[in-house]
């Protein structure tokens, strides 16, 4: 058992299946698995809603990597990305920033009046 009874009560198990399907996206089913019930235990026992011991139950959850080695990722040189790619990544920054101030003023307008 990892989770206490508060825990029980309040965790949506719809949502970890939900979480688990989608990061099948990039792991191993059960290495999907595996991941999200240690980061979600992780953040339930900072509520307060696991059992002492939790990290023993995913330690031995089954796993489908064979050494602890990491993956080398070679590293991306800032240069070898388009100038176009950069111009498009920073207007769609641009646009974004201009819409959250848009909607924050928009949002301060509406309890000067109703105030």
């Amino acid at each position: 058992m990892t989770l206490n009874r508060e825990g029980q009560e309040l965790v949506d198990l719809e949502t970890l299946i939900m979480l688990c399907s989608a990061m099948t996206s990039y792991l191993e089913p059960i290495e999907a698995i595996r991941l999200v019930l240690y980061d979600s235990l992780l953040l339930f026992e900072t509520l307060g809603w696991t059992q002492p011991g939790w990290i023993v139950y995913v330690k031995d959850f089954p796993t489908t990597i064979t050494n602890n080695r990491a993956i080398p990722i070679p590293p991306q040189d800032l240069r070898t990305i388009p100038d176009k790619d950069w111009i498009t990544a920073f207007k769609h920054l641009k646009a974004g920033v201009q819409q959250a101030n848009w909607s924050q003023n928009r949002i301060l307008q509406l309890k000067k009046l109703s105030v």
